[in-house]
């Protein structure tokens, strides 16, 4: 199919769309994936558009060459890091949903390419680092590497899913009580056209989704939840200084790529378990071997940040050429962060050296430090719409829906209640798998029905 032009069937103008998603990167994908043959979709995305881009102290997340670099959107779909947050999903402010991901996250790896959902401890004992770990008081964490592919690579997904590259959401015309979309705007090479839609899903990314809320849904009137765009989270990413890899350390053997069970290629890191994190006032950081532009072996911290309203993603008051609003995002580190990942980082390492494992060897005092040359952050913006049960304090219930607009679901790892140790891809398609199985379900209920969340959504914000 030609992505390019309005599909055969659809008058100039306006088109008709059971379901109209909205950005073609992992999420948006993985919803067209779920729906397809089974609902009729239109499927739009703008591309590599720089008058989409932001402004602020993280403009690489959204400018031309990240996303043409792989990163998400624009059509492309790209799994790279793998990881299972494993027992992040255990906490509270993800609404119980750990039991419904598990087989969302296998189904997820399989779709990107993974033969098949590998676990952190049987990859260690296969390398002969189970005991190095344990003597180190540490647990290793894994990642799963997915091939890079396109949305045209997935029949499936096209299988009656009309796609519109170069294509955005311009607009949207609500119900007389404000609380359903009814038409959505859309605007490509071929012109304007509008929409009739039962359904909308916003799988834009977590800063783009924001932009779209705060400029074109509240233009229509509707009710943006508070916390929209307040507390964006990232990952710290730091060097560990003070600290050698002796040659032939089994360091080494963490930090080298394999394909242990014939499942493609993989890598460990190491964590805290919980129950020391909990004790010691931690998050979920992971440290993680890597080699130098020198070409020794160093250790890496990559680290969760705690969710603070100061970082936050709005509409600046520049607008690109053709009159679109532009987001602006603050963010940085602050003290408690700093001191909290450098807590982190010294904890694992001298636990390593004090192992007796000879992995490590001390040249000073052990601190973190920015990788020369590199950002402090990983490129993986979450929170910026967290899911939660008040509207007050959240922006779309556990299912992805917009409190108080019962047909725009939103998705991706803006919707994260926490970032946790791992690389946001594999838990982006998982959650966009169980939204998109919810949709279906509640289009099976009978008419009138509606989940207890919904319920509560819609009477939060009365």
């Amino acid at each position: 199919m030609d992505g390019d032009a309005i599909p055969v069937g659809f008058r100039a103008g306006e088109m008709s769309a059971r379901v109209l998603i909205a950005g073609a990167g992992p999420a948006g994908c993985a919803i067209a994936h779920r729906l397809a043959r089974r609902v009729d979709v239109t499927h739009i995305d703008a591309g590599t558009r720089v008058d989409l881009a932001c402004d602020g102290t993280l403009p690489a997340i959204c400018d031309e060459p990240y996303r043409a670099a792989g990163a998400g959107g624009g059509l492309a779909l790209w799994g790279g890091y793998c990881a299972d947050p494993g027992d992040d999903l255990d906490r509270p402010e993800w609404l119980g949903l750990g039991p419904e991901l598990r087989p969302c996250l296998t189904d997820a790896l399989r779709w990107l390419g993974c033969k098949r959902h590998l676990a952190a401890p049987a990859v260690a004992q296969a390398r002969g680092l189970a005991q190095p770990l344990a003597l180190s008081g540490l647990e290793p964490r894994l990642w799963q590497f997915s091939p890079v592919g396109e949305i045209g690579d997935l029949p499936s997904v096209q299988d009656g899913t009309r796609v519109l590259k170069d294509t955005r959401l311009v607009s949207v015309e609500l119900s007389a009580d404000g609380r359903r979309i009814t038409h959505a705007v859309i605007e490509g090479k071929d012109g304007t056209h509008r929409i009739e839609t039962d359904a909308v899903f916003l799988a834009t990314g977590a800063i783009e989704n924001v932009r779209i809320l705060l400029g074109p849904i509240r233009a229509a009137g509707a009710r943006i939840p508070e916390a929209t765009g307040r507390g964006l989270v990232e990952h710290g990413a730091f060097q560990v200084t003070g600290l050698r890899v002796p040659q032939g350390s089994w360091i080494e053997r963490l930090h080298r790529r394999a394909n242990d069970f014939g499942t493609g290629e993989n890598a460990l890191a190491m964590a805290l378990a919980k129950s020391e994190r909990e004790r010691l006032g931690l998050m979920h950081d992971v440290l993680h071997p890597y080699r130098g532009p020198d070409g020794t072996m160093r250790l890496g911290v990559m680290s969760e940040q705690a969710r603070n309203p100061a970082n936050r993603v709005y509409l600046s008051g520049a607008q690109g050429d053709d009159g679109v609003h532009r987001a602006r995002v603050d963010w940085g580190l602050s003290a408690e962060d700093r001191e909290r990942m450098r807590r982190s980082a010294r904890e694992m390492a001298m636990r390593v050296v004090s192992s007796g494992s000879g992995a490590l060897e001390s040249e000073g005092e052990v601190d973190v430090a920015p990788h020369p040359g590199a950002p402090v952050w990983c490129g993986h913006p979450t929170s910026t719409t967290p899911m939660g049960h008040d509207a007050r304090s959240s922006v779309v219930d556990r299912d992805g829906r917009l409190h108080g607009l019962s047909n725009l679901h939103l998705a991706g790892s803006g919707t994260f209640p926490s970032a946790g140790w791992a690389n946001p891809t594999l838990l982006i398609v998982a959650l966009a798998f169980r939204q998109a199985d919810r949709f279906l379900e509640d289009q099976a209920a009978p008419t009138g029905s509606s989940s207890a969340s919904s319920i509560r959504s819609l009477n939060s914000l009365t």
